[in-house]
């Protein structure tokens, strides 16, 4: 394996912007059970929401037929963290037009609407939920918000735009306030409302939120200010989510409150330029911002990101939950864990799923190492074990020599519980028992409890445990390995599932809950081994930008310079008098793969020597790295700091025009390295550039370019 997979780790430089976070793909935890049986058609869930250890769901039990049975289901998690069905809160059979499906849930207060002939709370007291008592109902049209101990419920504006409610002492749920409605207006639909403390939220239009604020005793809510959404921002209705001082809305719009409600920009997922940005809905909870993004204007492919403030006043991409095939119908989020329905396919129900997150949404950095750097500091060494450093200036690799006992080269800032993977070139040398093997762990705790995938000395592959000192075999598939033959070895665990692949195939598949946490490592068990172009990282990969530009759907890249237009599937850059660049949108990345199918039109001059390729970590025109195909039969991996130009490594290359040729530039940590159809070419070492954005550049050079790809490893 080349060095393709590797990087040395290094410190973001503090002239560089810092890069965007690695982003979790989060996996489903658990379904949750009907009580329908078999003989029901398929179900179709409506509503969701979640506080602390109770979920409630709105779910049809047809809907093919007419009436409609809606009921509202009360889940629980036990002391296992399972969730179960415990309780029927609500079931009422209607025509269709007269069922609702507005719910809202936190503070141990639960309100729902599944007819609309009326509201009921429900009040967790001594662990049980109960039903509550409401003076004279709750028959408002609209959407719910709860906020400490009051519930706002959205009108119709024809009388109110909301009303609020609060216990009494005496047990009983109370209207305490109203809020006007708008100019008199009537809305044809009920008000979506948002409550944050004292301050409540009436969406009046895709383009204007009202706030108003509690008056005293007063039961009038006075106004306040508003959010003015503009027109760059999708208007989409729903209501707007507010912690603290910040709003976001549908869109992915999020504004900031002082003498008014500023626009301060929009949320950008990593995979920005591939349609995301525009959520549906929005929840900003507990520190998390969860919105519903679409990918390439498809309805059907809605999924829900996970956002996090950043120190600068903006928000970082942390997560994306992923349920491949359906369509996100509604989701909440309380502490780290987040529940989501998704919509029935027409043929199959409609599931409610429940999410774990991290309880570190911000990733820690990735660690890596191909030994050419010749540091081995971040590593921690068994007693006795044999390893050492060996090589020379065009290659160095990590050598294990001791066959005589166990021996492990731990990774000293690895300990994480939610995602790990580990993956390194696995040359055995020698083996000393037929169970002798050579490989990868996870979740090392110590010398007798970790997880491994090896290489044995009877050429299987074998994915295992050794827990209290006992080893045992999970899973295992013939590989006819031979000594002195290099293979990518790769371990991950997610959760309590562990995937072991050699050469980018999964291979073996097993699960198991006996470590929950601990560090990566390189081990052998009484054998011999080279290791070399490890990688450990806490995030699985993710793709942030795709066949580019296949869809017309796609958000168009930025265009810096030269004369770039679509021609069939590609992109073509036509000007060939000077420097051009088409950069994605997507936030910054650190470590990035950049690929593309290119075709050179015409070179454009020859003194000054002309050029087109890829660039990576792109701040400016001023600052990147370049892939540089060029007319003086070469290729150069350069870098450009402040405008001065710097070149890297230099080899021969020739191409004609009228050719297509698959390119791809690597940086991760301070390695570089240039692909061209699959073959790496060329590899550099810089430290100069942390983040950046990437796409593709010409230098006096009409290039066209398709399949145009990007991934953070």
């Amino acid at each position: 394996m080349s060095k393709l997979f590797a990087f040395i780790l290094i410190a973001f430089a503090a002239a560089v912007p810092a890069a965007q976070p690695r982003v979790h793909s989060i996996p489903v935890l658990q379904s949750l059970e009907t009580p329908f049986g078999e003989d029901y058609p398929p179900y179709i869930t409506q509503d969701v929401a979640i506080d602390g250890d109770s979920i409630i769901a709105l779910i049809d039990k047809s809907h093919e037929e007419e009436p409609v049975t809606r009921v509202a289901l009360l889940y629980r998690r036990g002391t296992d963290g399972r969730w179960a069905l415990t309780q029927t809160l609500g079931q009422v059979t209607a025509p269709r037009a007269d069922l609702r499906a507005e719910l809202a849930m936190r503070n141990n207060i639960a309100v729902f609407k599944i007819h609309r002939d009326g509201a009921s709370i429900w009040e967790k007291i001594g662990g049980s939920w109960i039903q509550a008592t409401v003076a004279g109902g709750l028959n408002e049209p609209g959407g719910f918000a709860i906020s400490q101990s009051r519930i706002l419920a959205g009108a119709s504006g024809c009388d109110n735009d909301g009303v609020i409610y609060e216990k009494s002492g005496s047990g009983v749920w109370l209207i305490t306030g109203r809020i006007a409605p708008d100019a008199g207006v009537c809305a044809d639909q009920p008000r979506a409302v948002e409550l944050n403390y004292d301050f409540a939220y009436i969406r009046h239009s895709p383009s204007l939120v009202r706030s108003y604020m509690k008056s005293g005793s007063a039961l009038a809510w006075a106004a306040d200010r508003s959010i003015n959404i503009p027109n760059q921002v999708k208007p989409f209705d729903g209501p707007v989510a507010v912690q603290r001082s910040t709003a976001v809305v549908p869109g992915s719009a999020y504004f900031t409150r002082g003498t008014n409600w500023t626009y301060a920009g929009q949320l950008k997922a990593v995979d920005y330029a591939m349609g995301t940005g525009d959520s549906r809905k929005v929840v900003y909870r507990d520190g998390v911002v969860l919105t519903g993004e679409r990918w390439n204007n498809l309805d059907y492919n809605i999924a829900p990101y996970l956002y996090v403030p950043n120190a600068s006043g903006g928000f970082d991409h942390v997560g994306i939950l992923r349920d491949v095939g359906r369509n996100t119908v509604d989701f909440d989020i309380s502490g780290r864990t987040i529940v989501m329905a998704m919509a029935s396919d027409g043929l199959d129900t409609g599931p409610v799923r429940v999410y774990a997150l991290p309880e570190s949404l911000v990733a820690p950095p990735a660690i890596a190492n191909n030994f050419d750097a010749r540091n081995v500091s971040g590593l921690t060494l068994t007693p006795g074990s044999g390893f050492a450093l060996l090589g020379n200036s065009s290659n160095y690799y990590f050598r294990q020599t001791v066959a005589s006992s166990d021996a492990a080269a731990v990774y000293n800032d690895t300990d994480w519980s939610f995602y790990q993977s580990i993956e390194a070139d696995v040359t055995p040398s020698s083996w000393d028992l037929s169970t002798s093997y050579s490989g990868v762990a996870v979740r090392y705790v110590d010398d007798n409890n970790f997880y491994f995938a090896g290489i044995k000395s009877n050429g299987n592959l074998v994915l295992g445990r050794k827990l209290n000192g006992a080893t045992k075999i999970l899973t295992q598939s013939g590989l006819n390995v031979a000594p002195l033959a290099v293979h990518h070895l790769r371990l991950t665990i997610s959760g309590t599932r562990l995937y072991a692949d050699i050469g980018e195939q999964w291979q073996l598949v097993a699960d198991d809950a006996s470590l929950a946490q601990g560090r990566a490592a390189l081990v052998t068990h009484r054998g011999r081994a080279n290791f070399d172009n490890t990688y450990v990282k806490p995030t699985s990969a993710v793709s942030m930008l795709w066949e580019y530009p296949a869809s017309a759907d796609v958000r168009p890249l930025t265009y810096v310079g030269g004369n770039w237009q679509r021609a069939g599937s590609g992109l073509q850059q036509s000007d060939t008098s000077g420097s051009a660049f088409a950069i994605a949108p997507n936030p910054e990345a650190g470590d990035q793969i950049i690929e593309a199918s290119a075709r050179l039109d015409s070179w454009g001059s020859t003194n000054p020597v002309s050029s087109f390729g890829l660039v990576a970590r792109y701040v400016d025109s001023q600052n990147y790295y370049y892939l540089s195909v060029r007319s003086s039969n070469s290729l150069q991996i350069r870098k450009v700091v402040n405008g001065v130009v710097t070149v890297l490594k230099t080899v021969t290359l020739t191409i004609q025009p009228g050719g297509n040729h698959d390119y791809g530039l690597e940086v991760r940590g301070n390695e570089l390295s240039a692909i061209v159809d699959g073959i790496v070419l060329a590899r550099a070492l810089d430290d100069s550039l942390t983040s950046g954005q990437y796409g593709l550049a010409t230098y006096r050079a009409g290039a066209t370019f398709s399949r145009i790809s990007a991934v953070q490893p």
